[in-house]
């Protein structure tokens, strides 16, 4: 016999909150890969800078630049893409959201999914949702403009007390 819910609403994805999501989910994929743009990036800018100070190739330093242009280049490109994916998928659709003591479960005109609590890695929130994380770069997006009171917390804690057991 299932479970009754605890919180069960209905939401709507507006494009300020879907907005603002984009722009966390760009964060959280950011702060994954920084130390790693960051070193390769002084490395290529310590050797090809080395090796064209010493054999006076100074014509050489635009390999640094350009890869530093591309890397500014290709993070506008990814915040872009992001921002563009979530409006197309989610910007004035509706879902009902379950949250149980066991599971969260969505349900869309796409679809139906039941998750529970261990399957999400963490919990973020921003200015407008709560973004329930996927151990791998991902999230689903709860808007808060129609969530009731308490239920981030009641999220927020399950999926804390569900890491904590694993």
């Amino acid at each position: 016999m299932p479970e009754a819910p605890h919180f069960a609403f209905s939401i709507t994805y507006d494009p300020d909150s879907v907005k603002v999501a984009a722009h966390t989910l760009f964060l959280m994929q950011q702060r994954r890969t920084r130390w790693f743009s960051l070193g390769s990036l002084a490395f290529c800018f310590l050797t090809i800078g080395g090796i064209s100070l010493y054999l006076r190739f100074f014509w050489m330093l635009w390999f640094p630049a350009s890869f530093l242009v591309l890397h500014i280049f290709l993070r506008l490109y990814v915040h872009w893409a992001i921002r563009r994916r979530l409006e197309r998928t989610l910007t004035n659709k509706s879902a009902k959201i379950e949250l149980s003591e066991a599971s969260f479960s969505i349900a869309s005109d796409s679809g139906s999914h039941v998750l529970p609590w261990r399957n999400f890695k963490s919990t973020r929130r921003d200015a407008k949702n709560l973004l329930l994380c996927f151990p791998r770069f991902g999230a689903i997006v709860v808007p808060g403009n129609t969530a009731p009171v308490g239920a981030f917390e009641f999220a927020e804690a399950h999926v804390r007390a569900a890491n904590v057991a694993v």
